[in-house]
């Protein structure tokens, strides 16, 4: 299956950063790729800093089947 590139506008207190994920170009990844991202407030939750926030974004998309890119 092709694969496609999701874009993702993280921001945690005065930080932001764009973040890309690659994951399959289905709808179902779409359903997928929108139910992570709504998780991402109870992610923050719990972060005490962007870097930590990052990651466990990271991670969270990771568990949906989504894989960070790095630029």
């Amino acid at each position: 299956m092709a694969e496609k590139a999701y874009n993702l506008n993280l921001k945690f207190d005065c930080w932001s950063s764009q973040c890309w994920f690659l994951g399959e170009d289905s709808p179902e990844a779409e359903a997928r790729f929108k139910a992570a991202r709504e998780k991402i407030p109870g992610v923050a939750e719990y972060c005490r800093n962007p870097l930590q926030f990052s990651a466990r974004v990271a991670e969270l998309f990771k568990s949906f089947g989504f894989d960070r890119v790095h630029k």
